[in-house]
């Protein structure tokens, strides 16, 4: 695999995610570097023994559950898959999710850069665009933390990914449940759209970024956004059932399309349908808001150590 060498050392953090079988399965395949697998629940990790593939536990609401790994083992990449990803538990246990998503990452990034790593691959989503939800507000913060000045020899970079297609809490997925069970099959909204990309997809574009990817650049999906309420009709007629489609109504924090990016807002690579986002001006106006969101959710100590990873990371 291009960029990665037979003594490469690569750390997959949440391992265990529908996308982190992906990802491993291809590193197996196509390259002979050393996994280092991490799950909060390392038994979910025990089908893939293999003599180049080591388990361990990881979780990030201990973060100095890595410190060990980063100690014992010479990790030359990190691909940090493990989140809490579901806009629904965001919005439920948003003080978790902040815990999650933003200051167990940003303990990573600090692990990373002390241990000389060479590159640190950050998953965010498109929900970080404009952020309207705890997780997308988190992936945002994140994002600007990989974007911010070089500050050590590692390389940051980061991929906004849309929808992987049967991954746990897809709408895919729910639409076949529905479906097997005569449905009604639910949408949230007619003019709801999303991008789409497969497992594979997923897998091939992570590990490019990871090996290409120079520091601060934020990869971002170009493809054209799916009518759900379409996709739901496409996938009846292909059951050969009639099943009725129900609207319920858009959960909390909840956007009903993803925006498409101009021409102009990026550079394009050699992945079909991959850019790269042109590094504009920091967005001050939005960290403060995100900021400013958090104060009423966060202790006094949590918000005094979101200030100190704000200011190391010049975020503000």
């Amino acid at each position: 695999m291009t960029g990665f060498s037979e003594n490469s050392t690569v750390l997959i953090t949440g391992a265990s995610s529908f996308t982190g079988r992906f990802v491993i399965d291809k590193f197996l395949k196509q390259s002979k570097v050393t996994l280092i697998l991490t799950s909060r629940k390392p038994d979910l990790l025990k089908d893939f023994g293999h003599e180049r593939v080591r388990i361990e536990t990881g979780d990030l609401l201990h973060p100095e559950s890595f410190e060990r790994l980063f100690q014992n083992y010479p990790i030359t990449h990190v691909i940090h898959l493990a989140a809490m990803a579901r806009l629904r538990d965001g919005e439920l246990n948003p003080v978790e999710n902040i815990k999650v998503n933003f200051f167990g990452t940003a303990h990573l990034v600090k692990l990373a850069a002390k241990h000389n790593v060479s590159a640190f691959l950050f998953t965010s989503s498109d929900l970080a665009r404009e952020a309207t939800s705890v997780v997308g507000m988190c992936k945002y913060l994140t994002e600007e933390l990989f974007r911010g000045p070089v500050f050590s020899s590692t390389r940051f970079v980061a991929v906004r990914m849309p929808n992987v297609i049967d991954s746990p809490g897809a709408v895919t997925l729910l639409f076949k449940k529905q479906i097997s069970q005569g449905g009604p099959v639910t949408i949230t909204h007619e003019r709801m759209s999303r991008r789409f990309i497969s497992g594979e997809q997923a897998a091939d574009i992570i590990c490019y970024a990871a090996a290409t990817g120079n520091h601060g650049e934020l990869f971002v999906n170009l493809d054209k956004s799916k009518n759900i309420l379409r996709l739901a009709q496409q996938m009846i007629r292909e059951s050969g059932k009639s099943i009725a489609i129900k609207t319920i109504g858009p959960q909390p924090g909840e956007r009903l399309d993803e925006k498409g990016y101009l021409t102009d807002e990026v550079i394009m690579t050699e992945r079909a349908g991959w850019g790269i986002l042109k590094n504009n001006p920091k967005n001050t106006a939005e960290v403060t808001r995100i900021t400013e969101s958090w104060q009423s959710l966060l202790s006094e100590r949590d918000m005094a150590q979101f200030a100190s990873i704000k200011k190391e990371f010049n975020l503000c």
